[in-house]
């Protein structure tokens, strides 16, 4: 079980994500067998970026 978890876990099929100060969340994986690091979010088509774009100017800050 423990094998089965590091593989599916592991840089290749996952993304660590950090909040970096001044730069927001970054995305960093490993593509190809080299370290990439990605200022967007990975695999978000550009509709999903509008939509959550159009999301953020709504007030429900206080249904959170």
């Amino acid at each position: 079980m423990r094998s089965q978890f590091e593989r599916t876990t592991g840089p290749e099929l996952s993304y660590r994500v950090v909040l970096e100060e001044g730069e927001g969340l970054v995305w960093y994986d490993r593509f190809r067998g080299r370290d990439r690091r990605l200022e967007r979010e990975p695999d978000a088509s550009a509709a999903r970026r509008l939509g959550v774009t159009l999301l953020r100017l709504l007030p429900i800050d206080s249904q959170l």
